[in-house]
C-alpha cells in the first residue's frame, strides 16, 4: 500500500485488509519475516490523526488482543482485527525500525492543511506529517493496517 497519498476517510465500509495464505493450507510454519522485524509482546497501538483542511481528530486505539475503538468528532465504533492482521501489527510494533523512527521525528516542518500523525506502540511514540520527506516504513505499514481493517 502507498501512503504518500492522502488516505480516503469519507468511505462509509472500511477495506478489509486479506492475506491469501490466511486461507491455503500449510504443512509447517514456512513463513520468513521480513528484514528487521522481530516478534514482541502484544502491545496497545494508537494512531492520532490530527489536521487537515477541517481540522479532523481520528483516534483508532488497538488493544493487545486485537480489539479496536476508533473515535471521530462524535461517533465511535468497535471492532476485531484477524489474527493475521494482530500478528503482523504487533511483529511492527516491536520492530527496531519503529523506534529509530520515533528518534528521527524531531521538529516537522510546517505543514499547511496537513496531517499529523502521532503513533504510539508501547512505550515508543513517532509523530510524522504528511509533509515531511522521510522514509518511515514501519510507522507507514502500520498506518496502512489501520487504514485498512479499521473505519480510519
Amino acid at each position: 500500500m502507498h501512503l504518500d497519498r492522502p488516505i480516503d476517510i469519507g468511505r462509509s465500509v472500511p477495506r478489509r485488509w486479506t492475506n491469501p495464505a490466511d486461507s491455503a493450507p500449510t504443512s509447517g510454519n514456512t513463513s520468513t519475516p521480513p528484514p528487521g522485524s522481530t516478534t514482541s509482546t502484544p502491545v496497545r497501538v494508537t494512531l492520532l490523526r490530527t489536521g487537515g483542511l477541517v481540522g479532523v481528530h481520528h483516534e483508532p486505539t488497538i488493544e493487545a488482543d486485537g480489539r479496536w475503538t476508533y473515535t471521530a468528532a462524535a461517533s465511535r465504533e468497535t471492532g476485531r482485527l484477524p489474527d493475521a492482521v494482530t500478528g503482523r501489527l504487533h511483529t511492527l510494533a516491536g520492530d527496531p525500525r519503529l523506534a529509530a523512527e520515533a528518534g528521527a521525528s524531531g521538529r516537522l516542518p510546517d505543514c499547511a492543511d496537513g496531517f499529523r500523525y502521532q503513533l504510539t506502540a508501547g512505550a515508543v511514540t513517532a509523530v510524522h506529517n504528511g509533509c515531511a520527506d522521510r522514509s518511515n516504513p514501519v510507522s507507514k505499514e502500520i498506518l496502512g493496517l489501520l487504514a485498512d481493517n479499521t473505519p480510519f
